[in-house]
């Protein structure tokens, strides 16, 4: 990889080529062409880092939540390390730009809408559907305030359920209502049907032939604009749409979501001048006034993550190896630290609490991956799924998506 770089970097034509590039329009394209080396080296190689990249965020989601969850949140360390976001912001981010990445290559290779959105389902819900029934039935059923057919006829109870379709709520009747954190069952919930909507925009966009790296830069552009100047124009810092989508921090994921999926068509087709030319106005006029440190945060993530992604660590590429479990985690993790807040009492410590609940998280994540996500998984090529894919590209207007090869990853 060093030597293809070097490579790039030492061409004889690199002086001719630059000296015709002005200002800061030539040192962009120059530091693109070093990236683009970077990923087609990186990318050549089969072996990623994604596995352990989604562990450790999910691990960070955990650790960060401890503090909220005994009521230390202004103790949290990552948002006094960083001074950007917390541990769970910063998780959450991750996970955003390796989906937005890694989704962008199931729709550019997936055989037609059905074959790519029957993928997501079987990803997504089997695992959530099973997470939820058994907080309702068992968790809830045990630690409830109520008597048991006032817990199961309760509205809160049905209400609950419906997490399973991505209507988001929290609270289940007579639970966790005096922990420190009260109320609140699974409080990671919210980021899933913001996914969701990820994942339906950049179907849209293989439907109209328009997921290209050119398509992306506006759209990454546009979502610059709308995060950092849209939002404080129109007071939309609080606002929620349909009761499920945080106006601003859904913005925000969206920058890092494309953020990813525009580094994998660029791995495809490399950004020219001009796409660079539009990014960099797209980015000044997006933060120009805004805080500087949260804007590079915003528009460097991806580059780093999918960076770390493909970096050169040895064995730790084996890690997922015999399963992923960091969804699991990512699920379970919440409800599992409000039980042990529930019986190990409030004045439990943040790190306590941490080294309590991982293991426990860790075992019901494991569970889920060997019995439920990825059986699930394995239905993808069941004779009813493959039957019903058949069916669905019959109904479906637009089957196919656009032909691509395969980039190697």
């Amino acid at each position: 990889m060093e030597n293809k770089i070097r490579a790039l970097t030492t061409n004889r034509r690199w002086p001719r080529i630059f000296k015709h590039a002005t200002g800061r329009l030539g040192h962009l394209w120059y530091i693109s062409q070093i990236v683009t080396a970077t990923f087609i080296a990186l990318r050549m190689q089969r072996d990623n880092n994604f596995d352990i990249l989604r562990f450790l965020a999910a691990s960070l989601v955990l650790f960060s939540h401890c503090y909220p969850l005994t009521g230390h949140e202004a103790a949290e360390p990552i948002a006094a390390l960083t001074g950007i976001d917390s541990g769970g912001g910063l998780a959450v981010a991750i996970f955003f730009v390796i989906s937005g990445y890694l989704i962008t290559g199931s729709c550019k290779n997936s055989n037609g809408v059905a074959d790519y959105a029957i993928k997501r389902v079987l990803r997504l819900f089997p695992g959530l559907a099973v997470c939820v029934a058994l907080t309702v039935l068992v968790l809830g059923a045990f630690l409830t305030t109520l008597h048991m057919w006032a817990y199961l006829h309760h509205p809160l109870t049905r209400a609950y359920l419906s997490n399973i379709w991505l209507f988001i709520r929290y609270t289940l009747p007579g639970v966790f209502e005096s922990n420190a954190y009260p109320g609140a069952v699974n409080g990671s919930l919210w980021t899933l049907p913001v996914e969701v909507l990820m994942y339906v925009i950049v179907l849209a966009l293989g439907i109209v032939r328009a997921l290209n790296t050119r398509v992306m830069v506006i759209f990454v552009g546009a979502c610059w604009l709308f995060y950092f100047r849209g939002i404080p124009a129109f007071g939309l810092q609080s606002a929620v749409w349909h009761n499920n989508f945080p106006v601003a921090e859904s913005a925000k994921l969206a920058c890092l979501f494309f953020g990813g999926a525009l580094l994998y068509l660029h791995g495809l087709s490399k950004l020219n001048r001009v796409d660079l030319v539009m990014l960099a106005v797209f980015a000044i006029v997006a933060v120009r006034g805004t805080d500087a440190q949260h804007a590079a945060y915003i528009m460097l993530a991806p580059l780093i993550v999918i960076t770390l992604a493909f970096a050169s660590l040895g064995r730790v590429a084996q890690f997922g190896k015999h399963g992923d479990i960091s969804y699991g985690i990512y699920i379970y993790a919440f409800p599992v630290q409000q039980t042990m807040v529930h019986f190990l009492g409030n004045d439990i410590s943040p790190l306590a609490l941490f080294c309590a609940s991982l293991p426990v998280t860790c075992l019901l994540s494991a569970l889920s991956w060997r019995f439920v996500e990825k059986p699930a998984l394995g239905l993808k090529k069941h004779r009813a799924v493959l039957a019903l894919e058949r069916r669905l590209s019959h109904l479906i207007p637009v089957a196919t998506l656009p032909a691509n090869k395969p980039a190697r990853n």
